[in-house]
C-alpha cells in the first residue's frame, strides 16, 4: 500500500536506491538554500576535482610508470597469489 501510495505522490517505481538519492537531493537543496550554497558552482568544483583524480589515477598506473618489466610481473603475481587466497577463503 505505502509503494502504491509513493508512486502516485512521486510518480516514480518503489526503488530503495532511488529513494534514498531522491531524500537525499531534496534534503541537500533545502540545507543549500538555506546556507546560502551555490549549488552550480558546487557542482563544477565536485567535477574538476572528479577529472583531476582520474588523471591522478592514469598517471599513477604501473604501466605509466616505465618501471621495468620485472617489477610489473612479481607485482602481478602478488595480485594473483592474493585473489587466490581471498577465493579461497569465502
Amino acid at each position: 500500500m505505502a509503494a502504491y501510495a509513493y508512486f502516485v505522490l512521486t510518480k516514480q517505481d518503489y526503488i530503495l536506491p532511488e529513494i534514498k538519492d531522491r531524500q537525499f537531493l531534496i534534503g541537500f537543496y533545502k540545507r543549500a538554500k538555506k546556507n546560502g550554497l551555490d549549488v552550480q558552482r558546487y557542482n563544477v568544483i565536485k567535477d574538476s576535482i572528479a577529472e583531476i583524480e582520474r588523471d591522478l589515477n592514469r598517471l599513477r598506473d604501473p604501466l605509466y610508470l616505465h618501471l621495468p618489466s620485472s617489477v610489473l610481473q612479481d607485482a602481478s603475481a602478488n595480485n594473483t597469489a592474493a585473489k587466490q587466497v581471498k577465493d579461497t577463503t569465502t
